[in-house]
Parts: structure tokens; sequence; C-alpha cells
């Protein structure tokens, strides 16, 4: 059994260094390049060679290292079992295949609903050099999840790279698991949807996965962890979550223990990096928490020297409606660790918008932020590296931004109303007018994003605008924007 290495007790954290996202969906792209271009392939289904995943995957390691293709068997029909491996070849694992293995269906998965209430769906680790990619399967731990006892470990997927592997997982969905945390008895105390870690110069790509409505349950005084979501790197390993929808997934604790996230927990240990960029967060939450709880949508964690990006994310309608004081979004840093967090839109939560703390010498710098329509407060800033710039906080309950022990909030536009689009639907974009347009500093710590929320350039007047969104004048205002008429 493989087992996680967890962080300390009084918090969760953090990673090294910067890695480019191009560069390594590029790795990802190039393994599934060459898999498909030079490797042979087993396949899976009713009009295969096997007629387990488990079978054929064993039988593409023994062959050193093939692509695995899996059969669509039908509309609803599944393949109910769970799949381990533990691999130092590299290996293409696909769903979605026609009947004759030549391709692939335009929409519709693969389904693996396991048959182990105590086991992962799919368990998948790489070491060495491996390269490993898990795409189009639909893992679903709906029909297992009643069986599972107090401890039991219904991941819906379970991947740790080590050494110099390489993981990606992309464009699965991700779906109905439940994982009962009891200390000793889970794999790890979180990711009911997925948990992962890299460590080492190790690689995990985690990209455009749907994780939906798993849930985490805390069956003691331990700390549950992210349910639809545990992603960690450590000792030097690099972790990419992007392009991910994460919603309605469910922290719960009626047993004493806290919670650490309700729809992801992400933290980087020692001199590791992570990037969290461009995933949706929606209908998240964190309930009966006993010993408290942290961000409804995710908590971001970083330690010992560590960075992580977060950039171009959004969370919307996270809630927690037994836990009242709970931010949608908590991040925290120490021991010289850093958060870039930049062109973020937090709304309706249930109580406040973003909290982020430094302490012990680390660093959260947050730029381009939009925080609106949070009941109580949109942001609550801790500790001397925490610095807020170029952000509108409009519609909460108190938008003037909470700074204490040394935090700061500059070019923040709080007391003036935006002018956004149509809050009310959702449209948090400037109009024409707007206090905010021209009005963000251009040089805030850690540099401004090229592009904004929508990836639009930024900036695209004389200065950067204040918020995540760039103002763009409607068409028909420009029309003669040469100067003719």
């Amino acid at each position: 059994m493989t087992t996680f290495r967890l962080p300390p007790c009084h918090a969760p954290s953090g990673s090294r260094g910067t890695h480019s996202l191009v560069s390594r969906l590029a790795l990802g792209v190039f393994a599934l390049a060459w898999t498909l271009g030079a490797q042979a392939f087993v396949s899976v289904g009713p009009n295969g060679t096997f007629a387990t995943i488990q079978q054929g995957v064993a039988q593409a390691i023994a062959n050193g290292g093939d692509e695995v293709r899996v059969q669509l068997r039908c509309f609803g029909c599944s393949y109910g079992e769970n799949v381990d491996f533990d691999t130092t070849v590299s290996i293409n694992l696909s769903g979605g295949w026609a009947a004759d293995f030549q391709s692939q269906n335009a929409v519709l998965n693969s389904a693996v609903t396991g048959s182990d209430a105590n086991a992962p769906i799919i368990r998948a680790i790489a070491r060495g050099n491996a390269i490993v990619s898990i795409s189009r399967f639909n893992i679903d731990g709906s029909g297992v999840a009643s069986i599972g006892a107090a401890g039991s470990s219904t991941h819906g997927l379970l991947v740790g790279a080590w050494n110099s592997s390489v993981i990606v997982v992309h464009d699965n969905v991700i779906s109905g698991n439940v994982v009962r945390t009891m200390s000793g008895a889970s794999l790890v105390p979180g990711g009911a949807g997925i948990a992962m870690q890299a460590t080492d110069t190790a690689v995990i790509d985690i990209a455009g996965n749907t994780i939906l409505s798993n849930q985490l349950v805390g069956t003691d005084s331990h700390a549950s962890y992210g349910a639809g979501a545990f992603v960690t790197a450590i000792g030097g390993g690099h972790v990419d979550f992007v392009l991910n929808t994460i919603s309605g997934n469910i922290t719960s604790n009626p047993n004493g223990g806290a919670c650490r996230g309700g729809g992801v927990w992400a933290a980087s240990l020692d001199t590791s990096t992570m990037q969290l960029r461009g995933n949706s967060y929606t209908g998240n939450e964190q309930l009966f928490c006993n010993t408290g709880a942290t961000g409804d949508a995710a908590e971001i964690d970083g330690s010992n020297t560590a960075v992580i990006q977060v950039y171009d994310e959004t969370w919307t309608s996270n809630a927690i409606p037994s836990n009242p004081g709970v931010y949608e979004v908590y991040m925290q840093t120490d021991v010289s660790a850093r958060i870039f967090a930049a062109n973020g839109l937090i709304t309706h939560g249930t109580w406040g918008g973003l909290l982020a703390n430094s302490i012990a010498s680390g660093q959260i710098d947050i730029s381009n932020y939009t925080i609106a329509d949070n009941p109580v407060l949109g942001f609550r800033g801790l500790g001397v590296g925490t610095r807020l710039v170029n952000t509108v906080l409009w519609g909460n309950g108190d938008n003037t931004p909470d700074v204490e022990t040394g935090a700061t909030a500059t070019f923040v536009l709080f007391g003036t109303d935006p002018l956004f689009v149509d809050a009310a639907n959702g449209n948090y974009r400037l109009q024409s007018g707007s206090p905010a347009i021209d009005a963000g500093l251009d040089t805030p710590i850690g540099g401004l994003r090229v592009f904004d929320l929508d990836g639009a350039p930024r900036p695209f007047g004389n200065a950067p605008d204040i918020g995540a969104y760039e103002y763009r004048p409607d068409p028909s205002d420009v029309i003669f924007i040469d100067g003719f008429d």
C-alpha cells in the first residue's frame, strides 16, 4: 500500500520554484504522441483482447510500456473493477474507444465504477522516468460508496509520482466517491474524488477534469482535507492543477475533526512547486466541522520556501450553512513560502470572500481580484507578508479590507461603485465610466499578468484596470476609432 506524507498538524504547506504550465502540458502531450506513434496498443473490452482494464494494464507493463485502449462498452455500461498499478515503464491508459479501437467517441467516456469499497477505483503510481497518462474515463464510486464502513477508502483516483516520473490526468469525470477518514485506516485523509502527490523531481498534470459530488466524512478527531481533490507536492515535486471544474463536493467532520477545504485542499511542502490555474469552483461545502473549517471552495497552503501560483481562478456560490464565519477561499504561507495570486473572482459565499494569512516570513501577494456579493466580509488579510493590490471589493456585507498585523491593501476600490455590467446575473466585468478603469498599479509584486480573467490582454489602456477583468469598449463605441467618420 502506498502511503502519502502529511503536513504538520498545525497547518498544511507549500511549494518551490516556477515551472511553465505550457512546458508541463507539452510534456504530457509529448507522452501521448510518443505512445500513440511509437508503441503498440493493448485493447480492453467486449471486442478487445482483454476483458478487464487490470488485465490490459498488466500486459502493457509486461510488454515494457504500451498504450491501453479501453472500449466504450455502451451508454450506461461500466467496468465494475478496481484498477491498481505501480510502474517504471510508460503507459497511456485511455477510454472512450470504439469497437475497432481506431477512434474515440467525441463525447462519451468509458465508465469505471469499482467493486471494492476499501480501495481506490484507479490507483496509479509512477517511478523512475515513467510517463503515465490517464484520460477519458468516468470514475464513479456511487455504486460502492454505501458499502464502506468508517475508515474505508473509496477514492476515485489516487496517483503518486516519484523520482523523475510524470503523470498526466486529463478529460475525466470523477464523481460520487466517498471517503470516510479515520486515523490509520484511510490511504490519505482527503481527496475523495482525486488524491495526488508529486515528490522528488516528479511532475503531475491534472487538466480538464470534472470533479463532481464527492464526499469526505471524518469519523474521528483528525482533520479532513478537500473532498474533491487532495493536491500535494513535496520534496521538489511539481503539480499543475488547471482548467478543472470542481463542483458539489462536501467535506464534513461531525466527529470532532476540522475541515480543511470543501472542494480542494492544495499544499506544497519543502522545495516543491505548484500551479493552480483556470479552475472553476461552485457549490462546494463544509458541514458539521466541530473544531473549525477553512475555505468552502479551497484551502491553499505553502511552507518551507515553496512557491504556489494561483491564476485565473473562479470561486462562486460555495456554501457552509452549518459553520458561519468561514470564507470561500483560504490561503496560508509560512517558513518563507510564497503564494502569487492574480485574476481571481470570488462571489456569493455564505459568509466571507478571501482570508489570507502569512506567518513566519511567508508571503501572499494578491492582485487583480474581484471579490463581490459575500454577505459579511470581502477580504481579511493577516501578517506583514500579505499584500492586496488592484482589487475590487463591492456588494459584500463589509467592503473595507480588514488588514491586520501588518497586512496591506493598496490600489483597492471598495468605497465606490465599480459599475459592474450585470452583477445580478454574474457578470462582473466593468462598464464604461467605471472608476476601476486605468486605476491599477502596473508593477504589483510578482508581476502584472499579461492577460485578464477572460484571456484578453492586460493592460488595455494607459494603466491596468482594478479587478479581475480589463475593460473593453463595446465595438459600437469604437467604429470610428481611426478618427474619421
